[in-house]
């Protein structure tokens, strides 16, 4: 492969097992749902916040698809500092 590294990100990134079965390393994002809402109020890349039932289907759908507990997955809690060392250990070849 021309690329070291392809990384593959989203609410569906574990959820087909064609595709997950290509994965040689997994890393998850753990935050809770005060952090998501929080974060999704602060966050206006694609314009004006969107309306609370849509931020509650994408916390709803995170819950059902987007979680990853399979055994050697990498996980982050992500309401505390990156440890940006660590992750660099876990996917070094």
């Amino acid at each position: 492969s021309e690329f070291d590294y392809i990384i593959s990100e989203g609410l569906f990134a574990f959820y087909h097992p064609e595709l997950d079965s290509l994965y040689d390393r997994r890393i998850v994002v753990h935050i809770n749902q005060e952090t998501f809402f929080e974060r999704k109020a602060s966050d206006t890349r694609w314009g004006p916040v969107p309306p609370m039932w849509y931020q509650q289907h994408i916390w709803d759908s995170y819950l059902k698809l987007g979680m990853c507990e399979q055994e050697g997955v990498f996980q982050i809690d992500g309401r505390k500092p990156l440890q940006l060392d660590q992750v660099l250990e876990y996917i070094k070849p």
